[in-house]
């Protein structure tokens, strides 16, 4: 999995404060199994809640802590602050 998308993702559903994989196919152009596999990669990081079926996930990460775990997922995925 491409970690620069992995770090986008996580910064657009803190940002926006809403956790779907329809949003992240729109925001971000990928088909439904790669943003499927983006909720589940952001739910074993806590970043959102488990599936509940057609409902958004709930997001655990505040707007407030957007930046630290931004940084902290570019650190864990070895990203460069530039990508």
């Amino acid at each position: 999995m491409d970690g620069a998308l992995v770090v986008e993702a996580a910064s657009l559903i803190i940002t926006c404060q809403y956790g779907s994989p329809s949003m992240l196919q729109r925001k971000l152009r990928v088909g439904f199994a790669l943003a499927e596999r983006l909720m589940d990669v952001l739910e074993e990081r806590g970043i959102v809640g488990p599936s509940d079926r057609s409902k958004a996930r709930t997001v655990l990460v505040t707007p407030e802590a957007h930046e630290d775990v931004v940084r902290e997922l570019r650190v864990a995925l070895a990203l460069a602050a530039d990508d």
